[in-house]
C-alpha cells in the first residue's frame, strides 16, 4: 500500500467506501421494535422447544431448567426493550 488512508470521512473520501469497523453500524440499525420482533419470535422457538421437552417419556430435569431459563431471559429482554426500563436493577 502508499500508506495513504484507506478511505472514508478520515480520509476526506466518502464515496461509498466501507471504514475497516463497518459492524457498529449494523447495531445501530437494529431498532428497539425489530429487537423485540427478533425476541418474540425466538421466545416462540423457545416454547416450542420447552414443550418438545416436556412432551417426551422421561423429560431431563436438567434440559428443561436450562431452557426455562432461556425463556425467562427472553422473556426479560423484551419486556426492557418494550418498556425502556431495566428491572433488574
Amino acid at each position: 500500500m502508499s500508506g495513504e488512508p484507506t478511505g472514508g470521512v478520515a480520509a476526506g473520501r466518502d464515496e461509498g467506501v466501507d471504514i475497516a469497523a463497518d459492524d457498529w453500524v449494523e447495531q445501530d440499525l437494529l431498532t428497539r421494535d425489530l429487537a423485540a420482533d427478533r425476541l418474540t419470535a425466538l421466545e416462540a422457538e423457545t416454547r416450542a422447544a420447552l414443550a418438545d421437552l416436556r412432551a417426551t417419556a422421561r423429560p431431563d430435569a436438567a434440559a428443561v431448567d436450562v431452557v426455562e431459563r432461556k425463556l425467562r431471559a427472553i422473556e426479560a429482554s423484551r419486556r426492557t426493550i418494550l418498556d425502556g426500563s431495566d428491572r433488574s436493577r
